[in-house]
């Protein structure tokens, strides 16, 4: 699905969280609490919560997203963890975009757009798919 905008056709789906979009990356660099923990990123969140040890996550808090991948992949998982790592993802999401106002409005901008970010790990959680959810929810909150 594409549309024109001015002389130039532009992609109606967003399918890369680069460039222009990099606010909707995990990566991107933005503080937020969420499990009364202040993160600089949502892959640092994400990363912090494969475990259940609240010092082992609180770490987490100051690490930048590449340090908090390479953290990450030296934690024990919990063992619920691939049963609910959607839902803490949409905790985190939640949490990042409800509480910063200017990427609120970014992401509320995408209107109806579809969200989808390759990713090279097989196991993760569709981020795409989850900021589509987060999205129609504080849409809707913001509508009350």
């Amino acid at each position: 699905n594409k549309y024109k905008v001015g002389e130039e056709i532009v992609d109606i789906n967003i399918d890369s969280f680069s460039g222009i979009h990099y606010y909707l990356s995990n990566t991107y660099e933005v503080t937020f609490t969420v499990w009364g923990l202040t993160f600089r990123s949502a892959e640092a969140a994400y990363q912090s919560s494969k475990t259940k040890d609240i010092a082992e996550r609180s770490i987490f808090q100051y690490l930048s997203p590449k340090e908090a991948v390479t953290k990450g992949l030296l934690l024990r998982k919990s063992l619920d963890f691939d049963e609910v790592k959607e839902d803490l993802m949409y905790e985190i999401l939640y949490s990042k975009f409800s509480q910063n106002e200017v990427l609120l409005s970014k992401l509320l901008d995408t209107g109806a757009r579809q969200l989808a970010d390759e990713n090279e790990y097989k196991d993760c959680v569709d981020v795409g798919k989850v900021l589509m959810q987060v999205r129609e929810e504080l849409k809707t909150q913001r509508k009350v």
